[in-house]
């Protein structure tokens, strides 16, 4: 997990770098840029652009860092290239029916993993459109993202509902102790995105979640 979590950690700086940027001087803007450059050469570009992902994960498997560094260094090039690719990553990994492809299959953490799954990809709309790409209205995504909600409600619901489905792959987790019944901690964005977006109201049912709250997610 170490190159997505220097990815994530990349990108949560490069986002408040963007809100900050009119109080940054020249002088600091140089460093920025020189430290940002390497860091999205080592970091992001291949975490965004690899091969290897099976499902999608936090900080959209790249994608968010991409497009804030798309941002920072005003490249309306990395930008569309970025938005063609994660367009047909979502596709490929969130289903018509609502199921996301790894995420949804995880064994004893398959809500877990897919509400993370979730909540990464509704960030990564929200950035999106507030840079002139509206994928909530994408004829294509929108729908798919809309069915994975309600398979997030269905699992608030019943875990043992949303668990029927059974699970499949490599990478699935048994074993009461590893088991995590509930949506995942850092799916922080979720529920208020949900609401705002969706006009539906998710009160999740696990107290380990709602102790999260208080948390920032990029």
């Amino acid at each position: 997990h170490h190159p997505e979590f220097a990815t994530s950690f990349i990108s949560g700086i490069l986002i408040s770098a963007v809100i900050l940027e009119e109080y940054i001087s020249p002088e600091q803007r140089v460093k920025f840029d020189r430290y940002f450059n390497k860091m999205h050469k080592r970091f992001i570009k291949p975490q965004a652009f690899n091969n290897w992902s099976t499902g999608f994960y936090a900080g959209s498997n790249g994608g968010i860092g991409n497009l804030a560094y798309a941002r920072w260094t005003r490249d309306s090039r990395l930008f569309a290239k970025e938005i063609k690719y994660r367009k047909k990553i979502i596709k490929k990994h969130f289903r018509k029916d609502g199921w996301i492809e790894n995420n949804s299959w995880r064994g004893n953490r398959d809500y877990w993993y897919h509400t993370l799954g979730v909540d990464a990809v509704l960030g990564y709309m929200i950035i999106a459109r507030a840079n002139g790409v509206d994928l909530f209205n994408d004829p294509v995504i929108g729908p798919r993202i809309q069915a994975s909600i309600d398979k997030t409600i269905l699992g608030n619901k019943s875990l043992e509902k949303f668990s029927e489905k059974g699970y499949k792959g490599k990478n699935h987790i048994t074993g009461p102790k590893n088991a995590r019944p509930h949506m995942h901690q850092n799916a922080t964005n979720l529920t208020k995105i949900v609401e705002e977006e969706y006009g539906i109201y998710i009160n999740p049912r696990n107290e380990h979640f709602r102790r999260g709250r208080t948390q920032e997610n990029v």
